[in-house]
């Protein structure tokens, strides 16, 4: 499993305030749950960027990332406007 510490991040990021799992959902409704958990903290967190640029270069990631959860590469969930959810 994924390890804060083991990132690239300077400890500045909103997600360390909170506990991991919730980046890692592991069911179809724990996604749709931690997304409304966490998609207020990555609009504020001032790392979003480069957290979602760091998944996008990691073959293979999962998670929620800047506001995105990547599950495959093909099937990703974007936080769009309004706090609405997009399937690409």
């Amino acid at each position: 499993m994924f390890k804060l510490e083991d990132s690239p991040f300077d400890g500045s990021q909103l997600c360390a305030s909170v506990e991991p799992e919730l980046f890692f959902p592991n069911t179809p409704t724990e996604v749709q749950q931690h997304l409304d958990a966490v998609v207020h903290l990555c609009a504020m967190c001032p790392l979003k960027k480069k957290c979602l640029a760091y998944a996008k270069a990691e073959p293979g990631i999962t998670g929620i990332w800047g506001g995105v959860y990547f599950e495959m590469p093909a099937h990703n969930v974007a936080l769009g406007a309004g706090d609405s959810r997009l399937w690409d």
